[in-house]
């Protein structure tokens, strides 16, 4: 399964019910750190930082395709 992390620092969990999770992506290359200065920002809101497949802590994850990765980030998400 893909690695990711959850900033869902809320105190109130019924404020944190009530907030849309905000799902991070990163980039050609990169990792899921990349978006650490964004997530900071966004301390509001729930986030889930995402490490692509070959790429940070998923690094041994192994993905043929687009529909490959597609579903290993169902997977993830539900």
């Amino acid at each position: 399964m893909l690695s990711a992390k959850r900033y869902d620092i809320l105190n109130d969990s019924n404020q944190a019910k009530a907030k849309p999770w905000l799902v991070f992506l990163h980039g050609l290359l990169g990792s899921g750190d990349d978006w650490q200065e964004v997530v900071e920002q966004c301390q509001e809101y729930p986030c889930l930082v995402v490490d692509l497949p070959g790429h940070g802590d998923s690094s041994a994850i192994n993905c043929q395709s687009f529909s490959d990765f597609d579903q290993q980030l169902n997977e993830l998400l539900h």
